[in-house]
């Protein structure tokens, strides 16, 4: 069960959550540095996920791994 809560919790912070404010009402409360770090950071995922083959020749698409809305 601590996963699952631990798994929720942290959707708090992506960038789905980030579309919600304390008190659910839907407003983006990053700043425009704060969406530039993740962005940064995901993008390094993203690119690592470019690099694994799946079948033969077949690359993962890092860029659908993502929470992207």
């Amino acid at each position: 069960m601590g996963v699952v809560i631990g798994h929720e919790i942290t959707h708090g912070f992506d960038d789905q959550g980030r579309q919600y404010d304390a008190q659910g009402n839907i407003k983006d409360w990053w700043t425009e540095n704060d969406s530039k770090q993740f962005n940064e950071r995901a993008k390094v995922i993203i690119d690592q996920f470019n690099n694994f083959v799946a079948i033969d020749t077949f690359h993962v698409n890092g860029e659908l791994t993502q929470a992207k809305t």
